[in-house]
C-alpha cells in the first residue's frame, strides 16, 4: 500500500518550488511542455542514461500513478508554466512507435507527436522503504528533452542510497520516508529546470 504525504508537506514543497529557478535553462516565454508518466526501467534499453541500480525491485502497484499525481501537483504549485494534458500525452504514448531503438528515441517521438517544445520524462530507478536495518532511499532520474532538436536539455539525478541512517528521517504520520525523498527529487528537478 502506498502512503501519501501530509497536506502540510505538499504545501511546503510547493512553496519552495516557487523560489527562483535556474537562470537560462528554459527561456521565459510560453512553451508547449509535455509531462511523461513516471516509469520504472527494468531493462537497460528502457533507460535514458546510466545503468540499472543493483537491488532494484519492481515498484509496488499504484506507486507510479501516485508519483504522477504528486509531480502534477508540484508542477501546478510552481505556477510558472503551462503543461499539456495527461490525455494528450496518453494518446501520443499509444501511437508512438514501439519499440523505438532507444528510450531516448521513444520519448523524442512522443514529444514530436504532441508538438511539444519540451518533454519532461521522470524515471524511478530504485525505491526502498525504511526498515530497522536500512534507511529509506530512492533513485530518480528526471530528464528534460527538446524533441525538435533531438536534444537532452537537462538531467536531474537524485540518489539517496545510504544517505541517512535508519530512524533519522522518519516519514511521519500518513507518509513514508521514501515518499518524502521522492517528493524532494521532484522539487529539485522543478527548481533546476526552471519549471
Amino acid at each position: 500500500m502506498t502512503t501519501r504525504p501530509a497536506p502540510a508537506v505538499l504545501l511546503l514543497l510547493l512553496l519552495a518550488a516557487c523560489s527562483a529557478p535556474a537562470p537560462g535553462l528554459i527561456p521565459d516565454r510560453p512553451l508547449r511542455i509535455a509531462v511523461a508518466p513516471f516509469s520504472q526501467p527494468l531493462r537497460t534499453p528502457e533507460l535514458l542514461a546510466g545503468q540499472l541500480p543493483r537491488g532494484a525491485e519492481k515498484l509496488p502497484p499504484g506507486l507510479l500513478q501516485d508519483l504522477d499525481a504528486a509531480l502534477g501537483q508540484t508542477l501546478a504549485g510552481a505556477g510558472r508554466r503551462e503543461f499539456l494534458s495527461r490525455e494528450a500525452t496518453s494518446a501520443c504514448l499509444d501511437s508512438a512507435e514501439k519499440p523505438a531503438t532507444t528510450a531516448f528515441s521513444h520519448w523524442i517521438d512522443v514529444g514530436r507527436c504532441l508538438g511539444a517544445d519540451l518533454i519532461l520524462v521522470p524515471q524511478m530507478l530504485f525505491w526502498r522503504e525504511e526498515d530497522e536495518h536500512s534507511p529509506a532511499s530512492v533513485i530518480t532520474d528526471i530528464f528534460l528533452l527538446r524533441p525538435a532538436e533531438n536534444a537532452l536539455v537537462a538531467r536531474s539525478r537524485h540518489d539517496d542510497r545510504e544517505r541517512l541512517p535508519p530512524g533519522l528521517f522518519p516519514g511521519g504520520k500518513g507518509r513514508s520516508a521514501a515518499w518524502t525523498l521522492a517528493l524532494e527529487a521532484m522539487l529539485k528537478a522543478v527548481k533546476e529546470f526552471g519549471l
